[in-house]
């Protein structure tokens, strides 16, 4: 047999294997040329092993960080330190949903090994009294002006808006001009992954991302510009990548990271009951500077940015008809609708949610009582948002019952999952505890889950919420030393703390680690709730 006999045998070999793969296969990808595509990624599927798992999830506790840039990251890194680094509280937590920002702190967490995933977060307290702004040379914990480059925090100063501006015009790691969202997903991972010795070629995979020692499930969330310009959910897990069943009749499957942004070998599929597996052309797959830069993708609205939107190869199976197709699709940041990332978690049936609200809207309350806050917050409960409080009541969005569907472009409608009498009790509560100098959290117990057919979620189940609002509560730099407070006070930098647009990607070392303070801080002085939330029924 001569060499152009024996490749062409190889060839032939790796195509028809895919029509004669076991049905207890596991193996998402068995091989380099084919990948699994899942037909039960909504509901209760034959595969027992799959729904078994699901449920013991649900069971925990599901963290929900949200979008926000670098003012996310550096609020995670706060978050995180005070739930991930104590193992009362880590073993319990089954689920983390982030978008954007919030995904650019979790992924690289989950990346490291235990002990560095100890200094990526930082020390378990926030100790606001034993800080102090020295020399950025003195490597103390309490100097605010020094960063550990080691930390998550750190990231924050090696962003900017120029810098960001710049990439998808000019690459520093390749010698050409107009890299578009390539150049985006290398300034990432210049920032979030190398600083940190992680490759930004890593595939998106659970063996790649080792820190998840107790087996939690990691949802990065964005959306897939739908073929009439709908934005459809869309959910990268290191297991599945893809949407679920929706109103929007399109990405109701997902299919393995290793065979997301490959082509098609043939048109032909094989099936077996919810599976189905595809032969595709060789390609390295979903990678996880790919998913940061895609979750964090939110300039596609805004020229000239969008002319360089993520886009995918994207499988287009029918299962009917057992054939396949791909498409070139744009993906984005999914922050302006589920901001706060708690609907892939109300999909799944989590039973209690911490929802990490990090936004740069503050709480404010108008003439006639009403209180303005970050739009999505009220969308959830149906009710028209009103960040500058300037409505005379909260009014609630009314549907058109002559609507076969319901209506996914109004975010008060999109986002509507609880019922709209529980709203009024939570925005009253946030405001009580900013103006009380407390920490500005509320837990609001057995909500009622509604139907969403925008987010495939199917109601009727109950849920227990604990959201924390990011501002500045009441005469909280009273809890500093005085020189400390003198200082921050007359530097602009803290003009706005802490409510930073996700524009201002750089954050000076101060600035990161107060967020970081203040989210520790927090939790720490509403620990007295968390005991009680964390307990096994």
């Amino acid at each position: 047999m001569n060499s152009l006999q024996y490749w062409v045998l190889v060839t032939l070999l790796n195509v028809t294997t895919v029509f004669a793969f076991s049905p207890g296969s596991t193996s998402p990808c068995p091989d380099s040329t084919t990948a699994e595509i899942y037909f039960d990624n909504d509901d209760n599927t034959s595969d027992a092993e799959h729904d078994k798992r699901r449920h013991q999830l649900s069971e925990g506790v599901g963290i929900a960080l949200s979008g926000g840039g670098t003012r996310a990251v550096a609020l995670s890194e706060g978050q995180l330190a005070m739930f991930m680094q104590k193992e009362k509280y880590r073993q319990q937590i089954t689920r983390v949903s982030a978008t954007s920002g919030g995904a650019w702190a979790i992924v690289p967490y989950y990346m490291l090994e235990a002990e560095k995933q100890k200094v990526f977060l930082g020390h378990t307290a926030a100790e606001l009294e034993q800080l102090y702004w020295g020399s950025p040379d003195d490597e103390s914990r309490y100097n605010i002006a020094w960063m550990n480059p080691a930390r998550l925090a750190s990231v924050p100063q090696r962003l900017s808006y120029y810098s960001a501006g710049l990439s998808f015009f000019l690459s520093w790691h390749y010698p050409f001009i107009l890299p578009g969202f390539q150049g985006w997903r290398n300034l990432l991972a210049d920032a979030t992954l190398e600083p940190y010795h992680l490759e930004r070629d890593t595939p998106y995979n659970p063996e790649q991302l080792s820190g998840k020692t107790n087996n939690t499930e990691l949802i990065v969330n964005a959306y897939l510009k739908g073929k009439q310009g709908e934005k459809i959910p869309f959910q990268m897990t290191p297991d599945r990548v893809g949407g679920t069943r929706t109103q929007f009749q399109e990405a109701d499957y997902a299919v393995a990271p290793c065979g997301f942004n490959r082509t098609p070998l043939s048109s032909k599929i094989s099936c077996y009951g919810q599976h189905c597996r595809v032969s595709l052309k060789l390609g390295k797959g979903l990678t996880v500077s790919e998913v940061m830069a895609t979750t964090g993708a939110n300039y596609v609205d805004k020229l000239p940015y969008s002319l360089f939107p993520p886009k995918f190869t994207y499988l287009e199976p029918d299962r009917k008809k057992k054939t396949v197709k791909a498409d070139s699709r744009i993906f984005a940041d999914s922050g302006n609708e589920d901001f706060v990332s708690i609907m892939p978690l109300l999909h799944r049936g989590q039973k209690k949610i911490i929802a990490f609200i990090n936004t740069a809207v503050p709480l404010k309350q108008g003439t006639s009582g009403v209180i303005g806050m970050e739009k999505v917050i009220p969308s959830y409960f149906g009710v028209i948002p009103d960040e500058s409080a300037e409505m005379t009541d909260y009014s609630k969005y009314k549907e058109d019952s002559s609507l076969d569907k319901k209506d996914c472009t109004t975010l008060s409608s999109r986002n509507k999952v609880f019922d709209s009498s529980h709203f009024r009790e939570l925005a009253n509560a946030l405001w009580q505890a900013k103006t009380n100098g407390t920490p500005i959290v509320y837990r609001q117990n057995n909500l009622t889950i509604l139907k969403n057919s925008c987010y495939g979620i199917s109601g009727g189940e109950t849920v227990d919420m604990f959201w924390v609002y990011n501002d500045l509560p009441k005469n909280w730099f009273d809890h500093l030393q005085p020189s400390l407070k003198e200082k921050i006070s007359g530097n602009k930098d803290f003009d706005s703390f802490p409510m930073y647009d996700f524009t201002k990607l750089f954050l000076s070392p101060q600035v990161a680690n107060m967020m970081s303070a203040l989210a520790k801080w927090t939790i720490e002085n509403s620990g007295h709730q968390w005991g009680e939330f964390f307990r096994k029924e």
